[in-house]
């Protein structure tokens, strides 16, 4: 006996398929009783419809007698689904036109999957012998292990086509991450499962993104801060990929109706670092005493400033070292007229004889004594006096020179790298003096400075 696919009819076809038909395996016994009734026993391996094909040889020739009614016209209905034969291949991904990522390669890229894609997973079942079989209801089970660590149940649709039935497991991506998609068959994974994907982040979305002010308690003048830019999508996936391209400005705070100081180009700096990893650093440098606003603008496109995150606060101060340069600077002491004490904000004055000695205090204490020394005629006497807290504050520049008469008969002092300078007869002697920067001492009308 042999089995044949039925496509073609005509008595003249099934002697064609009789003569071309292998022998199926079958087993047979007689009936007890000398009935002359033999029992065949086979088993059908492929579905469908078929001709079943029973001859005799009773000569032993090799030829193919058929029975009275062979081929006899059967129809094969395919077995239990099988977990060893059914088998899963992959993922495909669906492309959708109207949906727009990263420009339109990443989109076309069929082995790359961005959050919010959709994929489509297609187990075919079969039989043991590898027949398309029809499940029973809930006999397919699948099992969606998520990034995070979560299990969900992902659910599948039927659909028969012609003679087949096509069952399709539709899943709209969200976590970012490595997922892992078991298909099972009662407790057991079908061929080829699980299937594994991984989803990339989708682009930055302003109402997800956080901006972060720098770590920094205390931000200081002319030196460069950090707020942290990061960035997430839609649906909260952090992004891993930087350039991201987004505004920043900065906005003054008003102390006051009357606050005149503005932010120009030459009193900040605002510069962005793209670590290329989905987080950026806003480097902000200003170079007054002032309080500002950060913004970051995600999307200019988006009205009504909708792409723009809520701003950072930053207060930026001027350290104390600096301070005490500052008001040494803007502090100018003053001499009794024999010399002997000074008061910020005053100025030594020149006795008639014109000496100028004694102790000069200001914001930081700074001395330099150099008494009874002559400048020799033409050439140039230096003073300098560094302050005592190891701040350059009161630093001073003394310059005579000898051989020019003086014009005004004054001497003048400025900041911290100021010179004092002194118009000479032709003689000059050093006085002793200590004091803080910005003072102005007088000389007499003989220009000669002690």
């Amino acid at each position: 006996m042999a089995f044949s696919k039925n496509e073609k009819e005509g008595v003249n076809a099934a002697k064609a398929a009789l003569a071309a038909a292998e022998p199926a395996p079958h087993r047979g016994e007689w009936e007890a009783g000398g009935t002359g009734v033999y029992t065949i026993h086979y088993i059908a391996t492929e579905a469908g419809p078929c001709r079943l094909h029973v001859w005799c040889d009773p000569q032993s020739k090799g030829e193919r007698l058929p029975f009275p009614n062979s081929p006899f016209q059967l129809l094969v209905s395919s077995g239990e689904p099988s977990n060893a034969v059914s088998l899963v291949d992959g993922w495909t991904k669906q492309l959708k036109d109207e949906k727009v990522k990263y420009g339109k390669g990443a989109q076309a890229d069929v082995n790359t999957l961005i959050a919010g894609d959709t994929l489509n997973i297609r187990p075919e079942i079969f039989d043991e012998f590898g027949n398309p079989t029809v499940l029973a209801e809930g006999a397919l089970q699948i099992h969606h292990q998520l990034p995070d660590g979560n299990k969900s149940m992902l659910k599948y649709t039927q659909q028969v086509r012609g003679t087949n039935t096509l069952y399709d497991i539709r899943h709209d991506t969200a976590l970012a991450g490595d997922h892992e998609v078991h298909v099972m068959l009662g407790e057991t994974s079908i061929q080829g499962s699980p299937v594994t994907f991984t989803v990339l982040p989708d682009k930055p979305d302003p109402e997800r993104c956080k901006l972060y002010p720098p770590l920094e308690e205390t931000l200081l003048l002319d030196r460069a801060y950090s707020s942290t830019l990061r960035t997430f999508d839609k649906y909260g996936n952090a992004c891993i990929s930087g350039g991201h391209k987004f505004g920043t400005r900065l906005q003054l705070v008003k102390q006051s109706v009357h606050d005149q100081t503005a932010l120009v180009p030459q009193n900040h700096n605002i510069e962005t670092d793209d670590r290329g990893d989905g987080t950026y650093h806003i480097n902000v440098t200003l170079s007054f005493n002032c309080a500002v606003k950060l913004f970051v603008n995600m999307d200019k496109n988006l009205p009504g400033a909708a792409g723009e995150l809520p701003p950072v606060n930053l207060n930026f101060v001027r350290s104390e070292g600096d301070e005490v340069m500052v008001l040494a600077q803007n502090d100018t002491p003053t001499a009794s007229p024999h010399g002997q004490r000074a008061g910020r904000a005053d100025s030594p004055q020149a006795n008639s004889s014109g000496g100028v000695s004694g102790r000069l205090s200001g914001g930081a204490d700074a001395l330099a004594s150099f008494a009874g020394e002559e400048v020799a005629p033409g050439s140039g006497g230096r003073l300098m006096a560094g302050g005592s807290s190891g701040h350059a504050a009161g630093r001073f520049l003394v310059d005579t020179v000898a051989g020019e008469p003086a014009r005004d008969g004054s001497l003048r002092a400025t900041g911290s790298a100021g010179a004092i300078s002194a118009g000479s007869s032709g003689r000059g002697r050093r006085a002793s003096m200590s004091g803080a920067s910005g003072m102005s001492p007088k000389a007499n009308s003989s220009g000669r400075a002690r």
